[in-house]
């Protein structure tokens, strides 16, 4: 499945850049975040809760960040199981400098196990675009750049 998303914010690029890699704002900005922790150099242990349509699901995860080349990208890795299936996506995060702010934009590929497979990657992509307008909107209010 491919993923495919972008947002504008109303950041310079390197403050974009450097509000979406900090563990405090990841843990803030990932969607229905239950628990994160640090398990290594920009890797991280979490557990969120995912609506797929009228399924709410537990899903425990890894979130790395790795290729990073500040301030212009990054590649994702996230992997993340839960009991009606599980999901691998690896995506690159690009940001670029706008007029009025940054425009981040998200290309990758997302691979589905178990149940989540079989419901059609239509209706999996429109879960993946919500989940990332989710967390990229609340950025505005749940980040510490916006407190100073």
């Amino acid at each position: 499945m491919k993923l495919q998303y972008s947002h504008d914010l109303p950041l310079p690029k390197e403050s974009a850049f450097e509000t979406l890699i900090d563990p405090l704002n990841l843990q803030n900005l990932l969607p229905g975040c239950e628990s994160f922790e640090c398990t290594g150099k920009n890797s991280y242990a979490f557990s969120n809760k995912v609506m797929f349509g009228p399924i709410e699901e537990l899903y425990t995860a890894t979130l790395e960040l790795i290729d990073i080349n500040r301030p212009d990208a990054i590649r994702v890795i996230v992997i993340g199981d839960g009991t009606v299936g599980g999901i691998r996506a690896e995506a690159k995060v690009t940001f670029k400098g706008i007029s009025n702010g940054t425009k981040v934009v998200v290309v990758g590929e997302a691979e589905l196990k178990g149940f989540l497979g079989s419901l059609g990657s239509a209706f999996i992509e429109e879960t993946a675009s919500n989940l990332l307008e989710k967390l990229f909107s609340s950025l505005k209010y749940k980040t510490k750049i916006y407190d100073k």
